[in-house]
């Protein structure tokens, strides 16, 4: 009876633990964060900040930062993980033939001076990059859009994911 009886409690305990733990909303395209950190500590939360970055709070690490939607480390602690898992689902634009990816933001067809896109990517800091004939090179935040750096004539934003 004692061994049921702890067997029970056993089981009740990690039955707790795991609804005590946080809802963690996965989404298409963006980098999603790991469950431990480098100390073995849980994820607590997860969000997206207002300049693009995946937000990863974790017990002993804290707020660890990251590119998305490539996943590689932008600040927080030492015992952040290096990367977290990349979110590249790739689809085709039948519109205009460019492979862009899923959740991340898209370029604009044409630059403010009405130029075509030429090309489209992800740099491997995790920036939307839009190639445009008079424009040139223009980067983006992702997933809001958001105008990072390039020539005057870059459209001030691209469409969010």
């Amino acid at each position: 009876m004692r061994s049921y009886l702890q067997t029970l409690i056993v089981c009740s305990a990690a039955a707790a633990a795991v609804l005590a733990a946080p809802t963690v909303e996965a989404r298409a395209g963006v980098a999603q964060c790991l469950p431990r950190d480098d100390n073995g500590s849980p994820l607590l939360s997860t969000s997206i900040s207002s300049d693009g970055f995946v937000e990863c709070r974790y017990q002993a690490a804290g707020l660890c930062e990251y590119f998305t939607p490539g996943g590689q480390f932008s600040s927080g602690s030492s015992v952040c993980p290096d990367s977290i898992t990349p979110g590249l689902k790739r689809s085709n634009d039948a519109s205009t033939g460019l492979v862009s990816r899923v959740g991340v933001a898209r370029c604009l067809p044409r630059d403010d001076n009405g130029s075509p896109l030429l090309s489209t990517g992800i740099s491997s800091d995790g920036f939307v990059e839009c190639r445009y004939q008079a424009a040139g090179l223009c980067e983006y935040f992702t997933p809001g859009g958001q105008f990072s750096s390039g020539s005057s004539v870059c459209p001030d934003s691209i469409t969010p994911a």
